[in-house]
């Protein structure tokens, strides 16, 4: 009996790996091409059935998109960072401001909440904290003896 079901075994599982090829999944994928330009202003409408809307960055050096509550801020400049705020409803400037050093999003110090954003300028050794509107509202001195980058708590 032993002898029967060993060779129907091995049948079987050369028949269910002689199957149909799984069809090949693509690797690169290509934007279809665009038919038409379309203003800024005309395509802020489009989509507002749920569709994914797109604009384009006025900044062609953006390196950094943070979403906030408020709106979109966009970091963009190579040497210095220019803070960009766009609303959320039709994608226009609200505010900017300029900072005189470079701003790296991935340190800590670099903190988003829910009513400004605060970052370390390692120039000056200072927190800045700047509102929704991107105003300074307060520079706050590092302590001298502090090694690497400072963080706000919340309360502050």
């Amino acid at each position: 009996m032993m002898k029967c079901i060993f060779p129907l075994v091995l049948v079987c599982l050369l028949l269910c790996g002689c199957g149909a090829p799984a069809p090949a999944i693509p690797t690169e994928f290509s934007a279809p091409p665009a038919t038409e330009e379309a203003s800024l202003s005309s395509a802020i409408f489009a989509g507002r059935d749920g569709s994914l809307e797109s604009y384009r960055l006025p900044q062609t050096d953006a390196y950094a998109l943070a979403a906030l509550d408020f709106g979109l801020l966009v970091l963009s400049g190579q040497e210095h960072t220019e803070l960009s705020l766009f609303s959320w409803q039709d994608f226009t400037q609200q505010a900017r401001c300029q900072l005189d050093f470079f701003l790296d999003p991935q340190v800590p110090s670099f903190q988003l909440c829910a009513d400004g954003i605060s970052c370390y300028d390692s120039q000056t050794g200072c927190i800045l904290v700047l509102d929704g509107s991107l105003k300074r509202i307060r520079r706050i001195s590092a302590p001298e003896d502090l090694v690497g980058s400072p963080l706000l708590s919340p309360d502050r």
